[in-house]
């Protein structure tokens, strides 16, 4: 493992990404992260990257669930992952249903535009990290790295439709996917 990550801004996606695929997801004792999410997430921690979750939750706006079952839902992995509170510098909770470049539901690079600004992140060390083609695609958006995972409901198979997002790495874990992040 890459011993310093400290120039790095990591984005993942929440659902298929670091806890298991639960279609609407709102209890938070139906959260259960994945074997590696924890151990990934301290060596990133540890080696200093910037660590930040972007999640799309229309669950909100379609009346399924509130803001707080979301949020309890994030509060409930990162108790799971046991390193604190502090875990991400920013969650974004995207509850829109439709995406627009003036929201942040992927694929807008919103969220991703306001972490290069604000933490004065290059484009080429800001990685976005998810289980779903609009994962890239928000990567894509904003000019930055990606890498899709296999390992919720995305399915990565064909992606002919999607030429402009062929270049991206697809993987089978987090352990797989750090190990591309230079």
């Amino acid at each position: 493992m890459q011993n310093n990550f400290k120039d790095k801004a990591i984005v993942f996606d929440r659902d298929g990404t670091l806890i298991h695929f639960e279609h609407y997801l709102f209890d938070f004792k139906k959260v259960k992260i994945f074997d590696d999410t924890a151990l990934i997430l301290n060596n990133l921690k540890k080696s200093g990257a910037y660590l930040f979750m972007h999640t799309n939750q229309s669950i909100v706006s379609k009346g399924i669930a509130t803001i707080n079952d979301v949020k309890k839902c994030n509060d409930e992995l990162i108790r799971q992952v046991n390193l604190g509170s502090n875990l991400f510098e920013d969650i974004c909770i995207a509850t829109e249903v439709d995406a627009t470049a003036n929201n942040f539901r992927k694929p807008s690079p919103k969220f991703g535009n306001k972490i290069l600004r604000d933490y004065n992140v290059k484009k080429k060390n800001l990685y976005y990290i998810g289980d779903n083609i609009c994962d890239l695609e928000t990567a894509y958006n904003v000019g930055c790295q990606g890498i899709g995972l296999n390992s919720g409901i995305g399915n990565f198979s064909d992606m002919s439709h999607k030429p402009h997002l062929s270049s991206y790495p697809i993987c089978s874990s987090l352990t797989e996917a750090l190990s591309l992040i230079k």
